[in-house]
């Protein structure tokens, strides 16, 4: 038989019907390539299918290394269901873990009966090395970054070196996928995800980015970005590019080459990506304008807090003020603008909460937040092992998981600081309640009445038009005059929302 690397994304949680594509493993999987070996990439959240497809490989195939990426919470969960199944169907192929959670806690993983080896970090280099040794039968000493398990010991490579050359990645291996169920109609009607960058100059505190990347930010060039995006335009149709990098305006310079780049070959293309608010604040009037003609229709900032002593606490290292500054430069570029914060930190008598909600308040009732097609995102501030942070959770009362399968509870979506008060608590739920129905009401909006004009005018969506207009009326209502307490709006946004029969009929237009 054949021999492959197989390498499988877990299920992450999410409800959505649209998927990110698994970029870090397309990397991976392009490395893997260009070194001769035969690669194929299982990705959980695409339903039942992944895993008879995954069962199905295993048995037609000899699996050089099954590997697993995992962040903190779900991922593990579903990874160590799916390692169990592999042990018991190939019992003497390694199983190798890597992604956020095993590069930030590689011992506690490394001690699980279904790790056999952890790589830290960035792979590109060291998965090729490792599956060298396995296809080989040579020993895994001296390769730099990984944990692995030899004679029911532990041993450990060197330290890998920063910064790696990301432009000497080869391209990412979209076509190990199916690019069609990646596509999403978020950005445009055809956008894909992609990354540019890797890693992060800053420090906040609450973050795990600076200490797996040493505050290093590893960019590709401009041209490299450009050339890569054209491939995805001509590869499979895409006209729309969202970026996933943590910070895509660091750097001013490849920011302005980019642009003008998309504008010069003529790409066509609607894009989003992440900022920095003091990052955009910085820009003058002509980058800006540049920006906005290259297609960016989208920005996603991290605002995290509406309090300036929780900005302070996380070393944000900008002001509240900075994000005010930056909806009323959205609002001028007619730019959307996806907010996202965390409330619960340990801050004294959680005053990060109260102040978050009111400014959220101030955003939607004073800058036509909701109007403009701006939105909201609240999570709980979650822990997470690696941040500066987090040593000050424990410090708070913090109970955290003692074993690898534990993390798996741990989600942004799960209450774990003992600090919230019960009180506290409900006025945050009631809040995320909240803020997740204007967001439906925002994206059903924009996605249904502007960007499918034509279709919405069919004679066969006339009554899914007249309900979501009326939907639509009473939403603006709500958010207009703060009025959330009545529960016929909610089960409204519920039957909509959740109602498989109109996701369909929505996904169908969109896709069109």
């Amino acid at each position: 038989m054949e021999k492959i690397c197989v390498l499988y994304f877990p299920n992450t949680g999410s409800s959505l019907n649209w998927y990110r594509a698994p970029l870090g493993f397309l990397s991976l999987g392009a490395s893997l390539e260009e070194a001769g070996y035969k690669t194929v990439i299982v990705d959980g959240n695409c339903g039942k299918e992944s895993e008879l497809r995954l069962l199905s490989i295993l048995k037609d195939h000899d699996v050089i290394f099954l590997g697993i990426s995992a962040m903190t919470g779900v991922q593990i969960l579903d990874g160590l269901q799916v390692a169990r199944s592999f042990r018991e169907l190939k019992p003497d192929t390694p199983i190798i873990w890597g992604g956020w959670h095993p590069t930030l806690m590689p011992q506690q993983t490394i001690k699980h009966d279904l790790v056999d080896i952890v790589v830290k970090g960035l792979g590109e280099e060291n998965i090729v090395k490792i599956a060298s040794c396995l296809k080989n039968g040579e020993p895994l000493k001296g390769i730099p970054g990984i944990l692995y398990k030899k004679g029911g010991l532990v041993e450990e490579g060197p330290e890998d070196k920063l910064p790696f050359d990301v432009n000497a990645f080869p391209r990412a291996a979209y076509h190990l996928i199916d690019v069609e169920q990646y596509i999403t109609t978020d950005v445009n009607s055809r956008t894909l995800t992609y990354i540019s960058s890797r890693g992060c100059p800053y420090r906040c505190g609450f973050c795990a980015v600076s200490t797996v990347y040493k505050r290093r930010w590893l960019r590709q060039s401009a041209e490299r970005v450009i050339d890569d995006i054209e491939y995805l335009i001509k590869t499979y149709k895409v006209n729309g590019i969202r970026f996933e990098d943590s910070n895509f305006f660091t750097n001013r310079k490849r920011v302005r080459v980019i642009c003008e780049e998309l504008i010069r070959r003529g790409c066509n293309i609607k894009w989003s990506a992440l900022a920095r608010p003091e990052e955009l604040l910085k820009y003058d009037d002509e980058l800006l304008m540049l920006v906005k003609e290259s297609g960016c229709n989208q920005v996603l900032v991290g605002s995290e807090s509406g309090d300036q002593d929780a900005l302070d606490l996380i070393t944000k290292d900008n002001t509240v003020e900075d994000t005010i500054k930056m909806v009323e430069l959205c609002n001028r570029l007619d730019i959307s603008l996806l907010l996202s914060y965390m409330v619960g930190l340990p801050v004294k008598n959680c005053k990060d909460v109260d102040s978050t909600l009111n400014v959220i308040t101030k955003l939607y009732k004073e800058y036509e937040f909701a109007k403009r097609g701006h939105e909201i995102l609240l999570f709980y501030y979650t822990p997470y092992p690696g941040s500066a942070l987090y040593r000050l959770a424990v410090d708070n009362g913090l109970k955290v998981p003692q074993s690898f399968e534990a993390w798996g509870d741990w989600t942004l979506n799960v209450l774990h600081s003992p600090w919230i008060t019960e009180a506290m608590n409900k006025k945050i739920l009631k809040a995320m309640d909240n803020y997740a129905i204007i967001r439906f009401y925002v994206r059903a909006n924009q996605m249904i009445f502007n960007r499918t004009e034509v279709l919405v005018k069919e004679k066969k969506y006339f009554l899914l038009r007249v309900a979501l207009r009326l939907i639509n009326k009473l939403f603006q209502f709500r958010i207009d005059n703060d009025f959330f307490s009545f529960p016929l709006f909610r089960n409204i946004y519920l039957l909509v929302a959740k109602s498989p029969y109109v996701s369909k009929i929505i996904s169908k237009m969109l896709k069109a």
